[in-house]
């Protein structure tokens, strides 16, 4: 019997993707993510990141446990960002390596700093994730 076997891409961490028909929003929609760690599981990797929204919604501002972990990110330091925005670090998500569509370059050394900060002191990530995004973090060793 024939199979088709699809390879997955290498992704690459701390790097900023475009995620076309992004399943992680309430209408499916292209978006920009940051891919932060691995999570390995048996015949599906999947990469785990966070959102990139054009604005912070007032109810993610007014939110105690939300809205500290919302991180800027500037356009003029990220090539396809069209516009100064925010990284949700609140909430982690998995990826499909197949569906990261194409790597829009490396996070700034500032904005994996600021990330790094917010992500140590979130009360929603699960630690789990915190020790996979700390694992992960090449900041300084690159």
């Amino acid at each position: 019997a024939f199979r088709l076997t699809v390879m997955p891409r290498r992704v690459r961490l701390w790097h900023i993707y475009y995620v076309v028909n992004c399943e992680h929003t309430r209408e499916r929609k292209n978006k920009f993510a940051i891919m932060v760690c691995k999570h390995e599981k048996p015949m599906r990797p999947r990469t785990m990141g966070f959102l990139i929204n054009s604005k912070i919604p007032d109810w993610i501002k007014s939110n105690p446990d939300l809205g500290p972990c919302q991180v800027k990110i500037r356009a003029d330091e990220h090539r396809g960002l069209f516009h100064d925005s925010y990284v949700d670090c609140s909430l982690i998500l998995p990826f499909d390596n197949w569906k990261l569509d194409s790597n829009r370059g490396k996070v700034s050394d500032q904005t994996i700093r600021d990330m790094l900060d917010v992500i140590r002191k979130a009360r929603v990530i699960k630690p789990i994730y915190k020790k996979l995004i700390e694992a992960s973090n090449t900041f300084g060793r690159e």
